[in-house]
């Protein structure tokens, strides 16, 4: 009996509520550990949301499924996108590889990014925790400054530690 994991949505759900999506499929025989444990079957799915590129679902049938299926909990708790699993480095030989495999499968099916699809305004909003990380964590990261701001009262804290004058003089 082979090992059955998924973490998110199917694309059956997907479909079903007429949300875009792409679909990238890794063979772990492809893989190069896949091939050293003489893997025949089985298959890594992820699926991307087609508007934002987040992780949507991951679905993996066969050898190591159980142990695989973690790192795209995490990504899709994250709000990982496909760019994740395409620049970064996954340990060789592993079957964790597939998701490398399985991201450049749907990248190559995926429209490229233009000017005015980043200008969106959706796309924007899905993108801000990714092209600023702090931006959802709130103003409580860096308060000082913030207090600063909203006093007026930033330029004169600048000018303090500058010159050491104070600044009223």
């Amino acid at each position: 009996i082979p090992e059955l994991s998924m973490v998110g949505a199917t694309e059956q759900e997907l479909a079903e509520a007429g949300r875009p999506y792409e679909v990238g499929v890794a063979r772990l025989r492809e893989t190069a550990r896949g091939q050293i444990l003489g893997l025949d079957h089985g298959t890594l799915k992820i699926l991307f949301c087609a508007n934002t590129r987040r992780v949507l679902g991951v679905h993996i049938l066969g050898e190591g499924a159980t142990e695989l299926v973690h790192i795209g909990q995490a990504a899709l708790v994250l709000q990982g996108t496909l760019e994740y699993f395409v620049e970064n480095v996954f340990n060789y030989p592993t079957l964790a590889e597939a998701y490398k495999v399985a991201a450049l499968d749907a990248w190559n099916r995926m429209p490229r990014l233009t000017a005015p699809a980043i200008e969106s305004r959706e796309l924007l909003q899905d993108l801000a925790p990714v092209l600023d990380p702090a931006a959802d964590r709130g103003p409580e990261l860096i308060p000082a400054k913030n207090e600063a701001k909203k006093a007026g009262k930033g330029d004169e804290k600048k000018k303090e530690r500058t010159t050491g004058a104070s600044p009223s003089a």
